[in-house]
C-alpha cells in the first residue's frame, strides 16, 4: 500500500494558462500602484520585473534557482515607492498581477473525485515549482486544501524541480 502521493500543482491539478507577456497587465498594474504612490510607467515596469527575476536567479547559488515573487514586488514597490509598504500592500499587488495575467484557470475534470479516493488511505501532497503568494490563495479558491496535507513550493525554499531535496523534505514529511 502506498502511504504518499506527490502531485505537481498547476498543468497536473489546475488548469491554468497565463500569460505575464501582456503589455495591458503591466498598464493596469502601473494605475494600481499610483494609488500606492508607487511612479512607474508600465514599459518600465515591465522591464523591471523581468530584471527583478533574472537579478535574483543570477545571485543564487543553487543549480536550479528559484525567486520569490514577493521580494521581487517588495523591490519594485520601494524603489519606485515613496513610502514604507507592507506586507499586505505587497501581497495585494502580486495577487492583482497574477489576476491579471490568468487567461484559464480551473482545475481538471474528475480531479475532486480522484483525491477524495486517495486521501482515504494515502497522503496527498503538492511538491509544485510555483510561487507561494498565488499558489496558496489558488489551492483555496479551488477547494483543493481540504484534500492536501501539505505543500512544497519552490518559492519557498529558493530552488526548484528537479533538484531532489524537494521530493526528500516531502518523503520526510509524509515518513514516507
Amino acid at each position: 500500500m502506498k502511504k504518499g502521493i506527490f502531485f505537481d500543482l498547476y498543468g497536473t491539478l489546475i488548469d491554468i494558462n497565463t500569460d505575464e507577456y501582456d503589455l495591458r497587465v503591466y498598464s493596469a498594474l502601473s494605475q494600481y500602484l499610483a494609488y500606492h504612490l508607487v511612479s512607474i510607467a508600465p514599459e518600465k515596469l515591465t522591464e523591471t520585473y523581468f530584471q527583478e527575476i533574472q537579478f535574483y536567479w543570477s545571485q543564487s547559488k543553487e543549480l536550479y534557482p528559484e525567486v520569490d515573487l514577493y521580494r521581487v514586488f517588495s523591490d519594485i514597490m520601494h524603489r519606485y515607492g515613496k513610502r514604507k509598504y507592507p506586507r499586505s500592500a505587497i501581497i495585494d499587488t502580486a495577487m492583482l498581477f497574477r489576476s491579471l495575467t490568468i487567461r484559464r484557470f480551473d482545475v481538471f475534470r474528475g480531479l475532486y473525485d480522484l483525491l477524495a479516493t486517495l486521501m482515504e488511505s494515502t497522503g496527498v501532497a503538492i511538491i509544485s515549482d510555483a510561487q507561494w503568494i498565488f499558489a496558496q490563495p489558488e489551492m483555496e479558491m479551488l477547494g483543493l486544501t481540504r484534500f492536501i496535507r501539505f505543500s512544497i513550493l519552490s518559492s519557498r525554499v529558493g530552488f526548484k524541480k528537479p533538484d531532489v531535496r524537494l521530493f526528500e523534505m516531502a518523503m520526510k514529511k509524509l515518513s514516507v
